[in-house]
């Protein structure tokens, strides 16, 4: 039998080793995400969110559930952006889909503004995703 997370998680830990091989020496633990996107723990116990598409390694806050506004802004900016893309998405059409001026969304995309839950709430509806796809809970 096929293990197909396994496949996905070496074919982007691969691509990561590629990218970011001083990052890829210090790995300790991997969570797979989605088809596109890792979570990695290293040895100096930071934690890093990679994105295979773009070859995006952005670091996470040190306690996923305890986070700033301002983190939590950065972090919803990122999986904005990455959800829109795997969809195929412009910031034209979110505006279009949810109503929220498309200057705002550039704000939310930059990590300058951080939405009401209201907004996120919308927002995840639009993209047929949950409000949770905008955070990391590890």
């Amino acid at each position: 039998m096929i293990d197909v997370n396994k496949n996905r998680e070496n074919y982007i830990l691969g691509e990561l080793k590629d990218d970011y091989p001083h990052i890829y020496s210090k790995i300790v633990d991997v969570l797979v995400i989605n088809a596109h996107e890792i979570i990695i723990w290293l040895n100096d116990e930071r934690v890093f969110s990679y994105y295979v598409h773009d070859s995006e390694l952005v670091e996470l806050p040190c306690c996923g559930s305890n986070i700033t506004d301002e983190e939590y802004a950065y972090l919803f900016g990122i999986n904005l952006r990455r959800i829109m893309n795997r969809k195929g998405l412009m910031q034209e059409d979110l505006t279009e889909m949810t109503g929220i001026p498309q200057s705002m969304l550039s704000r939310y995309f930059t990590g300058k503004a951080c939405p009401s839950a209201n907004k996120v709430r919308t927002i995840a509806i639009a993209l047929e995703c949950s409000m949770d796809d905008f955070t990391y809970w590890y």
